[in-house]
């Protein structure tokens, strides 16, 4: 028993069969990847900020009304009804999760007060209602420490029952808490009599448990109370608390995504035409919409290599070449290219075309260059806004609108500018005089030496229309003949012609579409087909496509070289396009008999075969296009009809 054996290892002998997994590096495109996944990351996380930071400016009014309902500190006169306060979020709110995460983090600073985010899928009756707030106040209370510890159901050594208040009751003491905000943020949903249970309920514990619910509503307070017993009402004290609307709140987020001098990228006209139509038809939420800006950034730097060149921290030794190959086959290049001979710059072009160096010094030149000739562009867009609501326009054009015709080149022509020339020929001295100091304060904050127009121009015009306005001043106490009134009203006429000149000039040279910049395949992304898969999926076109032409998605040969019906197919496919052929009535021996007279060959048994039809029968119901017919029992009734 004092022995044991061991074992002695031999470090010379030779090395396992099994060889290292090693990673080759990345060669081409693929190389900067990394590079430009840490650069989508950066860029998005710069403007995921830029995104909050405006819906909670946006919010902030609501947000102290609701602080103030649920306050602690703040001494509330108990009237014995119930502190309520009214959401009025309105029909489709854009914002409706994002506010209520906001209103959680709010009420979570707040030592002496619990509060429950319950939605009316929670709320089926009375009982579930009872649960889901016992539940979510007694668990969202409990951090750090104490997230293991479990609530006592018990009370004077008996068991209470789950939907039990003094629970709620028992837990508010223990805690000191001295506030509950319960929170529904789609009120409306509750059955009427639901509603009056929970405010008696609420009510007759309100000396044991005070609670101040805020209740989402997307009508108006009229409508609510109509619904609501004048018992209920008398127990309830009403605040309403107004919610920014939403068109506003997307407008102001697409605005900064575009006009910010940070953004790295910018959406296209075509991707943000149908980003706006798609919020504004369908669904109009805040988050959605960070969804799509996100999704399109995240499509921008990693299926797009030359975006690597967004970075100003490389070498271009660094870089593979084939990212610059790919800068020299862009449309953009070669137009550039172009240029540069026209204007007598062929050594340029050959050094940009044989040098990555140069290449590398040019991309970076001009980059700056391109994000200055947009922010004049954008700067048009504004000063055409501007214009509008001075001329008092009834519905002034957005500026998601301009930006979408100035991004397209639509804009220069277009009837709206049109129309715009044709009121400031006709504008009043009071417009004018408003109009000049907003184009001068535009034109001050674009970049210099970009396009040629300089607010002195308009500086000018000013000094001449306040010397006009000044003699007509003086002139006001006296009577005045015809030809002093014409004299003055041609005055009026010259200067606002000379407006309507300048600021013609100044929206041609500054308009421009966003290809005809140098490097637009860098700077935006206007790709729709991957958000319309992304976020406006369709099925029924995708199973229609894959069982009509299943080689589309399998890739393999044997189908792709049939034509029509092949036993190679997957047995669903060839059923489907046998149920393609038929009436809305489907015999299933005629169908069977087609069926093995296809498939039956490739199975030696007829077991096989009448077991494929049947799974592929059924998976056919399972998914809408068949079901059983009660007019005959050995048919079946089609429920489909392709391209319907």
């Amino acid at each position: 028993m004092n022995e044991q054996s061991c074992f002695v290892y031999d470090s010379t002998s030779e090395r396992p069969a099994k060889k290292r997994r090693i990673e080759h590096e990345s060669k081409g495109l693929d190389s900067s990847l990394k590079l430009r996944k840490d650069l989508f990351q950066h860029a998005w996380d710069r403007q995921q900020a830029n995104i909050e930071k405006i819906v909670r400016q946006a919010n902030k009014k609501p947000l102290r009304q609701i602080e103030r309902l649920v306050s602690a500190s703040t001494p509330v006169h108990d009237t014995g009804r119930l502190n309520t306060g009214l959401l009025l979020t309105g029909p489709g709110s854009g914002q409706d999760d994002t506010f209520f995460k906001q209103i959680g983090e709010t009420l979570e600073d707040k030592d002496a007060v619990a509060h429950a985010l319950i939605s009316g899928s929670e709320c089926s009756n009375l009982k579930n209602f009872l649960k889901a707030l016992i539940h979510k106040v007694t668990r969202q209370s409990l951090s750090g420490e104490d997230e293991d510890e479990i609530v006592d159901g018990w009370s004077n050594g008996r068991k209470l029952l789950g939907y039990d208040l003094q629970i709620l009751h028992e837990f508010y003491k223990s805690r000191g808490l001295e506030r509950v905000a319960l929170i529904i943020p789609d009120s409306e949903s509750l059955e009427v009599s639901l509603l009056a249970e929970i405010v008696s309920l609420l009510h007759s514990w309100r000396d044991r448990i005070k609670v101040d619910w805020i209740l989402g509503i997307a009508t108006s307070i009229d409508v609510f109370n109509s619904r609501l017993p004048r018992s209920t009402l008398k127990l309830m004290r009403q605040r309403s608390i107004m919610l920014s609307k939403s068109d506003d709140m997307l407008e102001r987020l697409f605005r900064d995504h575009v006009s910010n001098v940070d953004s790295s990228m910018r959406l296209g006209p075509g991707l943000s035409e149908l980003l706006l139509r798609r919020q504004a038809e369908h669904i109009k939420s805040v988050e959605s919409f960070t969804q799509s800006v996100k999704y399109a950034y995240m499509s921008h730097y990693h299926g797009n290599p030359i975006t690597v060149f967004l970075s100003n921290d490389i070498h271009p030794n660094t870089i593979d070449g084939e990212h610059f190959e790919a800068i020299r086959n862009l449309p953009s290049f070669r137009r550039h290219a172009e240029s540069l001979l026209q204007r007598g710059h062929g050594k340029l072009v050959k050094e940009i075309l044989d040098s990555d160096d140069v290449l590398y010094k040019e991309i970076q030149k001009h980059l700056e260059h391109s994000r200055d000739k947009i922010t004049w562009c954008l700067g048009a867009a504004t000063t055409i806004r501007e214009v509008q609501v001075i001329l008092q326009y009834k519905i002034p054009d957005s500026f998601s609108t301009l930006y979408i015709l100035a991004m397209s080149g639509a804009l220069t022509s277009s009837s709206l500018l049109r129309e715009l020339f044709m009121h400031i020929k006709k504008a009043v001295p009071e417009a004018m005089s408003t109009i000049i100091p907003k184009v001068i304060d535009v034109l001050m904050r674009m970049p210099p030496e970009v396009v040629d127009v300089s607010p002195d121009d308009f500086g000018d015009l000013q000094e001449q229309l306040t010397k006009t306005r000044a003699e007509d001043d003086a002139q006001s106490g006296k009577k005045r003949n015809k030809a002093q009134i014409s004299k003055k009203h041609a005055a009026y006429s010259q200067l606002a012609t000379k407006l309507h000149d300048l600021l013609r000039t100044y929206f041609d040279k500054a308009l421009c579409g966003y290809q005809q910049v140098f490097l637009h395949e860098i700077l935006f992304y206007d790709l729709k087909a991957p958000h319309r898969e992304a976020f406006m999926p369709r099925p029924r076109f995708a199973i229609e496509r894959a069982l009509s032409s299943p080689h589309d998605y399998l890739g393999c040969n044997c189908c792709a070289e049939a034509e029509g019906l092949s036993a190679t197919q997957p047995a669903t496919a060839v059923l489907y396009q046998l149920y393609l052929e038929s009436g809305s009535l489907i015999n299933a021996f005629d169908l069977w008999s087609a069926f093995q007279t296809i498939v039956g060959d490739r199975y030696e048994s007829e077991q096989m075969t009448m077991a494929l039809f049947f799974r592929a029968l059924a998976e056919l119901k399972c998914m809408g296009f068949v079901k059983p017919s009660k007019k005959r029992t050995d048919h079946v009734a089609k429920l489909a009809w392709k391209g319907l």
